[in-house]
């Protein structure tokens, strides 16, 4: 079930949902009026909500193999021209803000279980796709081609994927922050915390929790 609540503490509504929504609940103005909706997904379909909780047509989609990883939601240029990328195991699909596949999205299959969710970063007019692979850090531009040839397999430590001082940053289980610049070049830095350990980090700081500092 999914609620919104005003800042007052008034419940606006509640929906009954088919599953646990994946990650969290992104908002787009799909039809570029200044009016947002909801989006999010569960492991079956992707949900799109007006402000009134109402399913907005033709969401939801629904899909018969389970939905792996949060719904990603990009907009490439800040045109409000939104793409929504669904995971599921090592496939990723591509729709618009209308619920229509983009046939131009060329990525095929990664060879594993895609293991974090897809995030698009921007880099000086350049856009970047990333997600972890198995070992492979992949990135990709926009159309699903390898932009980017990472020179290391990466043992990831489970965090996600950030842009952070202009590199594609995320941790290994060996406890390293791994940074990864455009021409795939991998710079190790020992963070001396253990192995469960999680990071996240703005474009310019880094935060970084081991045990319980």
């Amino acid at each position: 079930e999914t609620d919104l609540i005003s800042n007052q503490g008034k419940l606006f509504w509640k929906k009954q949902l088919d599953g646990k929504i994946l990650g969290k609940i992104e908002q787009m103005d799909m039809y570029k009026n200044g009016r947002l909706q909801l989006v999010f997904a569960t492991q079956s379909k992707v949900y799109v909500l007006d402000r009134n909780g109402k399913d907005v047509s033709p969401f939801p989609l629904k899909f018969n193999d389970k939905i792996t990883q949060p719904l990603s939601v990009f907009d490439y240029d800040n045109k409000r021209s939104y793409r929504l990328m669904v995971t599921q195991g090592k496939n990723v699909l591509m729709y618009d803000q209308l619920g229509k596949i983009v046939s131009g999205f060329k990525y095929k299959s990664a060879k594993n279980n895609i293991a974090t969710q897809p995030k698009h970063f921007r880099i000086s007019r350049k856009d970047y796709i990333v997600f972890a692979d198995g070992n492979t850090l992949e990135v990709l531009d926009r159309v699903g081609k390898q932009r980017v040839n990472v020179k290391e397999a990466i043992d990831f430590s489970g965090n996600e994927i950030y842009l952070y001082n202009n590199n594609f940053t995320t941790s290994n289980t060996s406890g390293e922050l791994l940074e990864v610049n455009q021409k795939g070049n991998v710079n190790h830095k020992n963070l001396n915390v253990s192995e469960n350990h999680h990071i996240t980090t703005t474009s310019k700081t880094l935060a970084v929790l081991s045990d319980n500092k």
